[in-house]
């Protein structure tokens, strides 16, 4: 923030409010395509800066001005909570932070779902499609151990999960035959020499 701000503890020197009262003689008033700040919102910036513009929760007690960027800071491995006694034994250390913070809101965690349940939740997020009677029937009569694991790795192989999870990235590119909205005018999408 220093470099924000100068000066921590001095708004009148401040390249913040400078440039969010539009005082600043090289940097045009923020924000451009907004409404100016309110004389109140400027108010509890001044303040802010004035009291050392503290940014919230600061590590272990350390000055806000020394708080490393978070994307800089290397994630550090929790310790699996414990478990009372009476959870049962966890499938996974995700299991024990997940019903540890459930227990910690008085709840307990939900019945694992049935088998075809399971199949059904698994086609639909992985490739947005049920399950055929034949899938169901395989499943059903495949060694429950190792039948999900199994069931995964064909539908991650399927052509689907691709046509599923790539049309994500179509929507977001405006993969389409028309503009989508106002006139909706046709459209040509192709690669050089297609379409």
């Amino acid at each position: 923030m220093p470099g924000l701000l100068h000066d921590p503890g001095k708004p009148d020197v401040s390249l913040l409010l400078q440039v969010l009262t539009g005082s600043h003689p090289d940097i045009a008033r923020m924000p451009r395509r907004a409404d100016p700040f309110s004389g109140e919102q400027l108010r509890l910036v001044r303040a802010w800066i004035g009291a050392g513009a503290p940014w919230p929760d600061p590590p272990d007690g350390a000055p806000a001005k020394t708080v490393p960027h978070w994307a800089f800071v290397p994630p550090i491995r929790p310790a699996v909570p414990p478990l009372e006694s009476g959870s049962g034994s966890p499938v996974h250390p995700i299991d024990a932070f997940v019903r540890t913070a459930l227990s910690s809101h008085g709840l307990a965690p939900a019945l694992q779902a049935a088998p075809i349940d399971l199949l059904r939740r698994l086609h639909l997020d992985l490739i947005g499609l049920p399950p055929t009677l034949e899938e169901v029937d395989r499943f059903l009569a495949a060694d429950p151990a190792t039948a999900l694991s199994e069931m995964v790795e064909r539908l991650l192989a399927s052509p689907h999960y691709g046509e599923r999870w790539g049309r994500h990235w179509l929507d977001a590119a405006r993969y389409a035959d028309s503009d989508g909205f106002e006139k909706d005018k046709p459209r040509s999408v192709g690669f050089a020499g297609i379409g």
